[in-house]
Order: structure tokens, then C-alpha cells, then sequence
């Protein structure tokens, strides 16, 4: 789920610190530019945002601990020890079970505009500072 090609959709984003990103723009260019004008002399590390969704972070684990945690021990609370070694989903039934979940969540985050607005910053590049360059003439010695 962590796609992290280049798409013709990428935007490129600066930052001043390096760890807050800011801007999109077309090129990485685009953004070295725009953050050099907007700290001139400083270092300005630009990146690629990559778009994550809502199914980025329901990882696998999740769903196993829902199911043999959470499921199980709310059926041992309420029925006692006959419950203690249920369920027992295997491996590929887990797996399963997330590639559903994964469905249905990312639909109604869909339906109810809660996908992410943000992006994860891959192939980041620090750039160095530019030196600043004056219009003057040099003072006559």
C-alpha cells in the first residue's frame, strides 16, 4: 500500500527545517525556487509528497490483535474459560479479514471525505544555501 513511484500527479514541497514540509508545486524546482525566496541564505531541503489513504494505517497487525485480543477476550469476560482459545484465525484467515476491512474502511472514508490531506515527503533532497548575490557595484578602493 506504501506506493512511492513517481505519478504525473506528484507535487514537490520545501522545508526550512527539514522537517515541516510546505507547498505544491510541479517540479522540484518549483519548490527549491519558492523556498529560496522564502529564506534567501538558507538551506532549503525540497521532496517528493506522496499521497497516503486512509488504508495506509490499518495495518495487518491491527486487524489480529481486533480479532484474537479485543473479540477474544470481550467472549472470555462473558462466557469464561470456554472462550479462552477462541477464535484461533490462522495467517491467510487474518489476512483475509484485512483485505475486507481495508475495503469497506477506505469506502467510507470515501463517502464521508476522510481521506488524508496530507502527504508523506519521500525522496527528500537537502540543497545548499544559496549565496546571496547583490545588485551593488563593489565600492572603488
Amino acid at each position: 500500500m506504501n506506493d512511492d513511484k513517481q505519478t504525473s500527479q506528484d507535487e514537490f514541497c520545501y522545508s526550512h527545517d527539514g522537517e515541516r514540509f510546505e507547498g505544491r508545486h510541479g517540479t522540484r524546482e518549483d519548490a527549491l525556487e519558492q523556498g529560496r525566496d522564502d529564506e534567501p541564505g538558507e538551506i532549503v531541503t525540497t521532496g517528493r509528497g506522496v499521497r497516503v489513504t486512509f488504508a495506509n494505517y490499518l495495518y495487518r497487525s491491527h486487524v489480529e490483535e481486533l480479532v484474537q485480543e479485543t473479540v477474544g477476550i470481550a467472549a472470555y469476560n462473558d462466557v469464561g474459560e470456554c472462550a479462552e482459545d477462541w477464535p484461533r484465525a490462522s495467517k491467510d484467515e487474518i489476512d483475509d479479514l484485512h483485505k475486507r476491512i481495508t475495503t469497506v474502511l477506505t469506502k467510507w472514508a470515501d463517502d464521508h471525505n476522510l481521506q488524508p490531506s496530507f502527504h508523506r515527503v519521500a525522496d527528500i533532497i537537502e540543497h545548499p544555501a544559496k549565496a546571496e548575490t547583490s545588485d551593488e557595484e563593489p565600492a572603488a578602493t
